[in-house]
């Protein structure tokens, strides 16, 4: 799951412990991310992730960075990059 932090904070899990800033992306398993955001929802959104069929480079998924009514920009698995994608080539709802 992918949680962007809105304050900083420090983090400890299983014993290692980290300094995240604003705005910075944590990638955690489900169970962590879920036990982190019972405890402490206020230091992080959680960022939705879709899958969708590109015409170019098939099944991708990635993280949706903002929307509008016909289109999706999603950071691009495959090039880095945000990218425009067709709310058409969506495959999945976006979820935390």
């Amino acid at each position: 799951m992918l949680l962007q932090a809105v304050k900083p904070f420090r983090l400890k899990i299983r014993g290692h412990a980290q300094l995240v800033a604003l705005g910075e992306v944590l990638t955690l398993g489900h169970e962590d991310a879920e036990k982190f955001l019972s405890k402490f929802p206020w230091l992080v959104k959680v960022l939705p992730t879709v899958t969708w069929m590109s015409p170019l480079f098939g099944r991708c998924s990635g993280t949706v960075l903002m929307a509008d009514e016909l289109e999706v920009l999603v950071d691009h698995p495959i090039t880095g990059e945000p990218a425009w994608i067709m709310r058409e080539w969506i495959m999945t709802e976006a979820k935390p």
